[in-house]
C-alpha cells in the first residue's frame, strides 16, 4: 500500500461509521413471451432487518414498471428482509407476446450484508422443457465518503458460437449516473486478438443485450471461441455484467459468469 493510501485509509474507515450502506447490480431481467424473472435476497444480519430498495430500469436508464408478484409496480420498490431471514418476488409471464428486458439495482440501508441472485425461468413451448439458469448479484460494496481509487479494471467473458450448438447473450448495465465509453476486445483461446471495438458508448443507467449469433455487431465472433475484454470503466461495480449460453440442441441455457481483473 501506498504511503498516500495508508494515510487516507483512516479517514474512509472513520467515513463509513454509521454510513454502512450494502448495493448490488442484477445486469438483466425480463418477463413475458415464456420468460419470468424470480429474485431471491437474503440478509446475512443474524439481528437486525435489512430496509431495501430494488430498483427497476428500462434498456434506456428510465424506471421501469414490472409485474411484481401479478400487480403493476412502478420503481422502485421499498422491502423489508427479516433478520436472518429471505424475500423471494416474481416477475411473472404476464401473457405479452414480447419480453421487456432492463435491469435491477438493490440498495439496503443501515444492515449488514444482503445477497441474492435472479432466477430466469424460460418455457420456450408447450412442448419443449422448461429451463433455468441464474443471474448473480453483482457489484455488491460498502459505500464510504472517500472511496479509495483502484487500478483500472478489466472484465473478461468466456464465449461460445458454435453454430448449430451454442450461442453466447452478454447483459451489460451501466451502474453510474454518467456515460460510459467502453473498449470491447474478442480474443480465440490462444490470446490473439480477433477484433476490437473503441469507444462503444453506453448511456447513464442504460442496458444493453444481445445474442452473438443472431447479432450483425459482432460478425468476426460467428462460429468462434474466445473470450471477449471489456475496459473503459473506472470501478468494477461500474458496469453490471452477465452472459448465457444457450444451447440449442438441448434446448438449455447457462449462466458464464464475468471474471474481473
Amino acid at each position: 500500500m501506498s504511503r498516500a493510501a495508508a494515510l487516507v485509509l483512516p479517514l474512509v474507515l472513520f467515513a463509513c461509521v454509521g454510513l454502512v450502506r450494502a448495493q448490488g447490480n442484477l445486469a438483466h431481467l425480463t418477463y413475458g413471451g415464456g420468460y419470468t424473472s424470480t429474485f431471491t435476497f437474503v440478509n446475512q444480519d443474524i439481528t437486525n432487518p435489512a430496509n431495501a430498495t430494488i430498483y427497476f430500469y428500462n434498456d434506456d436508464g428510465s424506471a421501469a414498471t414490472v409485474p411484481l408478484d401479478g400487480v403493476s409496480t412502478p420503481s422502485p420498490h421499498n422491502f423489508t428482509i427479516p433478520a436472518n431471514g429471505s424475500t423471494t418476488f416474481v416477475l411473472a409471464d404476464d401473457g405479452l407476446a414480447n419480453s421487456p428486458w432492463g435491469w435491477a439495482q438493490l440498495v439496503v440501508t443501515d444492515s449488514g450484508p444482503v445477497n441474492g441472485q435472479l432466477t430466469f425461468r424460460r418455457s420456450a413451448s408447450a412442448s419443449a422443457p422448461a429451463t433455468e439458469t441464474v443471474v448473480p448479484l453483482g457489484g455488491i460494496q460498502t459505500a464510504c465518503l472517500l472511496p479509495l481509487p483502484g487500478a483500472t479494471p478489466v472484465t473478461i467473458i468466456p464465449f461460445d458460437n458454435t453454430t448449430g450448438v451454442h450461442g453466447t447473450a452478454i447483459a451489460l448495465a451501466n451502474t453510474t449516473s454518467v456515460a460510459l465509453k467502453l473498449t470491447f476486445e474478442f480474443d480465440d483461446p490462444a490470446g490473439k486478438p480477433i477484433s476490437t471495438h473503441a469507444n462503444v458508448s453506453l448511456g447513464a443507467k442504460n442496458h444493453t443485450a444481445w445474442l452473438m449469433t443472431a447479432s450483425n455487431e459482432y460478425p468476426e465472433t460467428t462460429n468462434k471461441v474466445g473470450t471477449m475484454r471489456i475496459t473503459g470503466m473506472s470501478y468494477s461495480s461500474d458496469l453490471a455484467v452477465v452472459a448465457l449460453l444457450f444451447n440449442t440442441a438441448s434446448n438449455t441455457l447457462t449462466t458464464v459468469l464475468p471474471i474481473t481483473q
